[in-house]
């Protein structure tokens, strides 16, 4: 479930990141209603994407490569899928 999310942002982002001004994000997050519990995981996902997802950087773009922070590489996007999904506890 969370790993179609990771590839809609991996396949869907072509830019370095959405230029959205902090005046424009603030009506958005204003609709999140803290006491009121999401009905499901699909609705989690679906808050993730509004209110993270659309808007963060995306660090996978070969563009990226020129910044300062290490660009992600896919491979080890997928092997952290994969651990945190079965949460191997390497210390026991």
């Amino acid at each position: 479930m969370v790993d179609c999310y990771v590839v809609k942002f991996l396949q869907n982002n072509t830019k370095l990141f959405n230029v959205i001004r902090p005046s424009e994000l603030k009506p958005i997050f204003e609709t999140i209603d803290l006491d009121r519990p999401l009905a499901d995981y699909d609705c989690l996902l679906e808050e993730a994407e509004v209110f993270y997802t659309k808007h963060d950087m995306a660090f996978h773009l070969f563009e990226y490569a020129t910044r300062l922070n290490c660009p992600v590489v896919i491979s080890a996007i997928a092997v952290k899928i994969l651990i945190s999904g079965i949460n191997t506890s390497m210390d026991t």
